[in-house]
């Protein structure tokens, strides 16, 4: 099996243990942690993106990734059409990561007040995973 070599940020719908499970096929933990400077949306379609900004801060988590499972998550986000992945600073445990984290610095949406999973049911985002992983041939 493949070593991770790739740290992402997770905030959205990745935060669900069953959608890593039905994305990676296999059950991935995460590092609690938090990206400063930056501003947590969500789009009329239902979906949280993150843009910078000032005095505020994102929670999310840190998923330890192999290259196979990094072009997995390329694939649902639609990068680099949909959103773009950058390296960013991630703040946990007095530690400092140094991560991927999908973004849309140029996308509209209203701002996310509070903790929550995207809009669609967890169920829903599964099957959908599924199917698309077979259309794809990535199973």
């Amino acid at each position: 099996m493949t070593q991770p070599t790739d740290q992402l940020f997770v905030y959205g719908t990745l935060l669900h243990l069953k959608i890593r499970q039905t994305l990676f096929e296999a059950p991935l933990t995460g590092i609690p942690a938090k990206l400063f400077q930056w501003e947590k949306y969500i789009s009329a379609e239902g979906y949280f993106f993150i843009k910078p900004a000032t005095h505020t801060f994102v929670t999310g988590e840190i998923l330890l990734l192999t290259k196979e499972q990094m072009q997995i998550v390329d694939w649902w986000e639609e990068c680099p059409y949909t959103y773009q992945r950058e390296q960013v600073e991630i703040e946990s445990d007095d530690q400092t990561y140094r991560c991927w984290v999908y973004t849309r610095r140029h996308a509209v949406g209203k701002r996310v007040t509070h903790q929550s999973y995207a809009e669609k049911n967890i169920e829903e985002i599964c099957v959908q995973i599924a199917k698309e992983k077979r259309l794809f041939c990535l199973i």
